[in-house]
């Protein structure tokens, strides 16, 4: 069994070893493709063309198989690039390329972007039913995903639908659930977003002090990135709030904090956008001189950037301007016209450049077509083998991590039966060792009580001897009349002084102490007489020779003979006495 997990573990390690060398064959292809893809991001509104050749030779790289993330990416990369260009149909086919492959990745959160996307594309082209269609089915898939920053996008969006259905009230409702959303998730930017379309509410449905309420949060919020061109449009709907209340001193300060801000924005859009605006204001309220300047402004920095459809826009509004408010108006319009004719006539030449390009981007994209059908059989045999491969790795690592876990718990188990094993053992020795404890402490109680009982006797028995001892001498002394009765009274004395009855009690607590020990003699010496026995338990007493005297009541010679016969009948070896030959086997 160990030899077959050993097998089984180096088949694991030798599949692990080919997957990491097909993702290691290609790891530097997807790596140069998600930089292109960069790539194809950064310039997709500088030069939209070339981002949108990017796109298509990748798409139409037939080396690697693009994953369906990266592949979805450049989808919707090139739906972006179409609808800022204002070719909304390619943009939205693009944009439902991009969700399919989201959608079968199970990429839900950029699904419900590109739903918002979607909406926004109706929103540019004002199909508001079907913008709003598309903003609620972001809406149900952020909330089946627990967005909540998607669907504080979600009902921002739907609520700039109620504003162009002049459904303002709805327009607050949703605006406030944005608002609520982003407060809980404490984001400072998304809530000054939000402060920022409420204060625009406010200010459409004439709340002044509501709106600058709104606004003077925004401006009081220090966390907020100068690309999202937040603090920006709300210094311009500062100043226009108090440009159009008649306060112009306050609005030209917000209207040069908005120029600011959009300056650190460096998008030259936001800030001629934000300058023809201005202008606009100005123009409305009779200031035609600070419309001049604003327009003259604007015009400097799109020729700077060389933005033709601006410049033809700000010299279409200078044209307007009355006579008496344009220095040397004769020369300046002359020349404006002059300038115009240009770049009209550039611009022209421009869209059928233009045009050209996209004709030939859309027969790219018919190549594209045809060929990418070719091409989806083998992406399905490479996704079938990817797929495949992660399953056979899945099922290897499941199969390691069960066998781990078997030798884990079987170790654990034996662990477990050793220590009980060698507790139980323990108890065991324990219980012995209590025990024997407890039967040797009986055992020396026992040994103590006969031995005191022994002393006892022997005790007696010299009393009685010494009292039988002057008793003789005292009736040495009299005549054999008057110790007549003396003898009498001797013979008495000495009758009781007999160790039979003693023995007999010895006996009995010599048999509790040692239970086998006389029965064992008298089998296996059949010769020893009773006496002789009782010689023998008074050695194995280990009592010495005078003491053996006093209790049996005889003589130290007496006691000396019943030893020697005792050695012969038992065969004692010499230089052995009897105490160590009774308890040798002890």
């Amino acid at each position: 069994m160990r030899y077959s997990n050993y097998y089984r573990f180096i088949a694991f390690l030798f599949a692990l070893l080919v997957w990491s060398n097909i993702i290691a064959d290609n790891k530097h292809d997807f790596a140069y493709e998600e930089m292109m893809v960069d790539s194809m991001r950064q310039i997709q509104y500088s030069n939209h063309v070339e981002a949108l050749k990017i796109g298509l030779k990748l798409l139409n790289n037939s080396k690697t198989v693009i994953p369906y993330e990266l592949r979805s990416h450049i989808y919707s990369t090139t739906a972006n690039i179409f609808q800022h260009q204002g070719y909304f149909d390619l943009a939205e086919e693009y944009y439902l390329k991009a969700m399919d492959m989201h959608r079968a990745v199970g990429n839900y959160n950029s699904v419900g972007w590109l739903y918002v996307y979607l909406g926004n594309l109706y929103f540019q082209k004002e199909l508001f039913s079907s913008a709003q269609n598309k903003y609620y089915k972001a809406l149900d898939v952020f909330e089946s995903i627990n967005f909540n920053e998607g669907k504080s996008v979600a009902y921002n969006n739907l609520a700039l639908i109620d504003i162009e259905q002049n459904k303002l009230t709805d327009a607050m409702t949703n605006f406030q659930k944005a608002l609520s959303i982003r407060q809980k998730l404490n984001d400072s930017t998304l809530i000054a977003h939000s402060f920022v379309y409420i204060g625009e509410l406010y200010y459409k449905q004439d709340s002044i002090s509501k709106a600058i309420e709104y606004f003077k949060q925004v401006l009081l919020t220090r966390t907020l990135p100068y690309s999202l061109d937040i603090r920006g449009r709300c210094n311009q709907d500062m100043a226009m709030v108090y440009l159009l209340s008649g306060n112009d001193s306050l609005a030209d300060y917000y209207f040069e904090q908005a120029e600011i801000s959009f300056k650190k924005t460096n998008n030259t859009n936001f800030l001629i956008a934000f300058m023809e605006k201005r202008a606009d204001l100005y123009t409305k309220m009779g200031y035609w001189q600070k419309s001049y300047a604003q327009l003259i402004t604007a015009l400097q920095v799109s020729s700077k950037d060389s933005l033709l459809d601006d410049q033809i826009a700000i010299y279409k509004k200078l044209l307007l301007i009355p006579p008496k408010f344009v220095p040397h108006y004769e020369a300046s319009t002359l020349a404006w016209y002059k300038k115009l004719n240009e770049l009209v006539s550039t611009l022209y030449k421009a869209e059928i450049n233009n045009g050209g390009l996209l004709l030939n981007i859309s027969e790219e994209l018919s190549n594209y077509k045809t060929k990418i059908k070719l091409n989806e059989s083998e992406l399905s045999r490479a996704v079938l083998l990817r797929n495949t491969s992660i399953t056979i790795v899945i099922l290897l690592l499941m199969l390691l991590i069960i066998l781990y876990i078997r030798f884990r718990e079987k170790r654990k188990k034996n662990a477990i039966i050793a220590q009980q094993e060698e507790l139980y053992f323990a108890q065991e020795l324990y219980i012995k060792e209590v025990k024997t404890e407890s039967i040797k402490l009986k055992l020396d109680a026992e040994q103590r009580q006969l031995l005191m009982k022994t002393t006892f006797i022997q005790q007696k028995n010299e009393l009685i001897a010494n009292f039988v001892k002057e008793l003789k001498y005292q009736i040495s002394l009299l005549d054999e009349k008057s110790t007549k009765g003396l003898n009498k009274l001797l013979r008495s004395i000495k009758n009781s002084a007999k160790t039979d009855n003693l023995f007999a009690d010895f006996e009995k607590h010599f048999v509790e102490l040692y239970p086998d020990f006389l029965n064992n003699l008298s089998h296996n010496y059949p010769k020893l007489s009773a006496k002789e026995l009782k010689m023998c338990a008074y050695h194995k007493m280990n009592f010495h020779t005078k003491e053996i005297a006093h209790i049996a009541g005889i003589t130290v010679r007496a006691v000396q003979t019943s030893r020697y016969r005792i050695r012969q009948k038992m065969n004692v070896p010499t230089g052995m006495n009897l105490v160590a030959f009774f308890n040798k086997d002890k």
